[in-house]
Parts: structure tokens; sequence; C-alpha cells
């Protein structure tokens, strides 16, 4: 097992509908170096574009945050 040294806290933040995490949201730590597999879910109700933006955090002093742009079209 890695020490805690060798990890980052790493946050995965929430989304609204039609947008949602389905696993590997939320907090939790991540060998430096490693990966963390996140899910995610579009299920449009209407027709039309939508867009959200996912915002993923971490301890990394050199890259602590950074957001990831999400669209999708309902039909």
């Amino acid at each position: 097992n890695a020490s805690r040294s060798d990890r980052l806290a790493v946050n995965v933040g929430t989304l609204t509908a039609p947008f949602s995490v389905v696993t590997g949201g939320g907090p939790g730590q991540v060998v430096i170096g490693g990966s963390r597999n996140v899910t995610l879910r579009f299920s449009p109700t209407v027709s039309g574009k939508s867009t959200a933006r996912l915002t993923l955090t971490s301890s990394d002093p050199k890259k602590g945050s950074f957001t990831v742009n999400l669209s999708g079209e309902g039909r």
C-alpha cells in the first residue's frame, strides 16, 4: 500500500439533469500517477441541446482543479 504522501485528495463534482455522475463521483484519493474512472450519463427527457460543466479538484499544487465541458442533444 502507498503511504498518504503518495496520494492526492480528489473530488469529482456533481451534475444536474439531464447529466449525472453514475460512478466514481465525490471525494476520494488517487495514488500519484494513478487514475480514477468516472462514469457519466446523459438522459434527456426533452428535445434540444443541453450543456453542463463538471469540476474536478485535487490537492495537486500544480493542477488543483479543472473543468470538463459536457454537451448532448435530446431527440
